[in-house]
């Protein structure tokens, strides 16, 4: 299959596999509105073609995966004012998590590089997500003015214990370990192997079996655990008691009366959020914890709608990726 090496995200079927790329590093992989579009339109396509058996999604640059949505993009719609764009890119966005999270084939996403954001909501959701040595993935919302979106409260609920609620609040970066430990990673591969599992998935016959045989290879080349040292496994009672607090001052209080080492850098994490933003953030993760998916995503989607147009939103923006100050004006709350 032909395809235009310029292209933002490549398309392409290799032997029963459709293949996903990510290329556009210069703006690390970020997903604006044709990306999203594209990416629907061919999974849609792949779903209903007897010829492809499973997907992968990958990026062309190992030193980033995805690093979200376009936020530039986004700014660019607030400062016009167009809330009706924004609301179409966010019923886009969660019309391709809906569709990934049920897709009917095997779906793998390969994490190199940096994850965050959107960059999650387009591979935590299928059934393998393959994490190396280079992986570091995230969920900083919070940090500009905003709330884990893209599914993250369905997600985000199943980590063990308060683990989820601790990624939501402070954005933490996870490697390899702390994405198998959360589960949001099911596989872990060499970075040097990563290349030729890509290979086998695309060159093995899986026709007759694609699930098993999907599963097979990826067995074939994930080890046993990571080598690296998960700090979320490694200070999960300290995460699980600081973060059991019922509201955001109950979670600063606990930090206060904490010994542990990590402490000090967990309150530089939260110091660095929109306060409004974790407030939210915690709300929506309480309230969302126990329900099915589908109306995990339906609070998402209203709140998305409601916060994409914040002052709050637009001004962590502005520091992040605008003027690049890092020194957002949030509101007291």
């Amino acid at each position: 299959m032909s395809y235009n090496p310029q292209d933002n995200i490549i398309f392409t079927e290799d032997n029963g596999i459709g293949v996903v790329s990510l290329n556009r590093s210069e703006s690390m992989n970020a997903l604006n509105w044709s990306m999203v579009q594209e990416l629907r339109d061919h999974l849609l396509k792949w779903a209903e073609s007897p010829a492809i058996h499973a997907v992968i999604l990958h990026s062309f640059t190992d030193k980033v995966f995805c690093a979200g949505g376009d936020l530039k993009e986004i700014y660019k719609a607030q400062e016009e004012g167009d809330q009706d764009h924004l609301n179409r890119f966010i019923d886009l966005e969660y019309e391709v998590v809906r569709l990934i999270a049920t897709y009917p084939k095997p779906y793998i996403s390969l994490i190199s590089g940096l994850c965050m954001g959107g960059g999650m909501g387009i591979s935590v959701h299928g059934k393998a997500r393959v994490v190396t040595s280079d992986t570091i993935m995230a969920m900083p919302e919070a940090r500009i003015g905003y709330f884990p979106d893209v599914g993250a409260s369905s997600f985000l609920s199943k980590c063990p214990g308060k683990s989820g609620v601790f990624l939501g609040l402070t954005g933490y970066q996870m490697n390899g370990a702390d994405a198998l430990y959360t589960g949001l990673a099911t596989h872990y591969v060499s970075k040097e192997n990563v290349p030729f599992l890509f290979g086998s998935l695309t060159a093995t016959d899986i026709e007759g079996h694609p699930k098993d045989g999907v599963y097979a290879i990826l067995d074939l080349f994930a080890e046993e655990k990571s080598p690296q040292i998960s700090g979320i496994e490694q200070h999960r009672t300290f995460i699980d008691e600081v973060f059991s607090g019922e509201t955001i001052e109950d979670i600063f209080v606990n930090l206060k009366l904490s010994k542990n080492q990590w402490r000090r850098k967990v309150e530089e994490y939260l110091e660095s959020a929109s306060p409004s933003s974790l407030k939210v953030t915690l709300e929506l993760l309480k309230n969302t914890s126990k329900k099915p998916f589908d109306e995990a995503l339906k609070m998402e989607v209203e709140l998305a709608k409601k916060l994409m147009m914040s002052s709050e939103f637009h001004e962590g923006i502005r520091a992040a990726v605008i003027d690049k100050d890092r020194a957002p004006k949030w509101a007291m709350v």
